[in-house]
């Protein structure tokens, strides 16, 4: 979540105007609030399967 907020962050802020800057800022926000939630997404499905017995292997689309 950090990396993909830092990036986001190292390729816009090389900007002097204060409304890019804002919007480099919302963006590195937004993108690492995506991360966030897909991770957790990803984490109660292997949890809930767990905890129902089924197997739980990770697949790319986990």
């Amino acid at each position: 979540m950090a990396l993909v907020g830092t990036i986001v962050l190292l390729i816009g802020l090389p900007t002097e105007e204060p409304i890019r800057l804002g919007i480099v800022f919302l963006s590195a926000l937004l993108a690492m609030t995506v991360v966030l939630f897909w991770a957790v997404g990803r984490h109660m499905r292997r949890w809930i399967r767990y905890a129902q017995g089924k197997p739980t292997r990770t697949t790319p689309f986990d």
